[in-house]
């Protein structure tokens, strides 16, 4: 009976894990071409839309962002569950993604008229995967967000150290209670004052950096507040080789 039972439940977690992979692998191409076509129409019909049409236009394009937070979710925490989430590594800054991340969350910043400053005056060399790397700032970015009241601040700060760089998300939200913090980057666990979002955005940034060879934590803020912090392992050497490998 327990045997039958075993092989009962393990039976529906491969249903489950395929039914994911299926679903978000269907949604990326309607997902990439919507947006595609969502950006040519915002770029070409600017100057002849009526305020009420662009902003229409402005949240459809914002909405479709969103879905692809959670499809990119989706296929990430897929990866996890069947031990398939794998690193194309090469040299990089990590500036790199950070940025690509920036230019993916600014349009669902701008629908709270929140303010994303940036601190990143140095290289931030690493060893990692680029599209990884910036699924973990975009979660990060977005957890702010929704976290964030509007019309107040979020920052994104790195700094290079001498055996690791450290990137910093940090918000002047409410702040999270001490005794979730460590609860946080479980999955599916979402703070009950908070709705949207997968619950699976801080447990997929945590798997990323722990598999880049780095961590991730959160700390409170004098006054409210939260900063994600990141470290991971430096890279200086590495990262000169590959560009002077380039410019050859």
């Amino acid at each position: 009976m327990v045997r039958a039972e075993a092989t009962r439940l393990e039976e529906i977690d491969r249903v489950r894990a395929d039914f994911l992979s299926t679903l978000s692998h269907n949604l990326r191409t309607p997902f990439t071409a919507s947006r595609a076509g969502l950006g040519l129409l915002q770029t070409s019909l600017a100057a002849r839309l009526r305020p009420d049409e662009a902003s229409l236009l402005g949240n459809a394009r914002r909405n479709i962002d969103r879905l692809g937070i959670l499809i990119d979710d989706l296929l990430a925490f897929n990866q996890m569950e069947a031990g398939a989430l794998r690193l194309d590594r090469r040299a990089l800054d990590l500036r790199v993604p950070a940025m690509s991340a920036v230019n993916l969350i600014q349009p669902l910043l701008a629908e709270k008229n929140q303010t994303l400053v940036l601190d990143l005056p140095e290289p931030l060399p690493v060893q990692g995967d680029v599209r990884r790397l910036e699924q973990v700032v975009v979660n990060l970015i977005d957890n702010a967000h929704r976290h964030t009241p509007p019309g107040t601040r979020i920052t994104l700060s790195g700094r290079q150290g001498r055996d690791e760089v450290r990137l910093v998300v940090q918000d002047n939200g409410p702040g999270i209670p001490p005794e979730e913090r460590e609860s946080i980057f479980k999955r599916f666990h979402r703070l009950a004052s908070v709705e949207g979002g997968s619950g699976l955005g801080l447990t997929i940034a945590e798997a990323i950096v722990r598999i880049h060879g780095g961590r991730i934590w959160v700390e409170g803020q004098p006054g409210g507040g939260a900063a994600f912090c990141i470290t991971l392992p430096c890279a200086t050497g590495e990262m000169h080789a590959a560009e002077t490998a380039d410019r050859r």
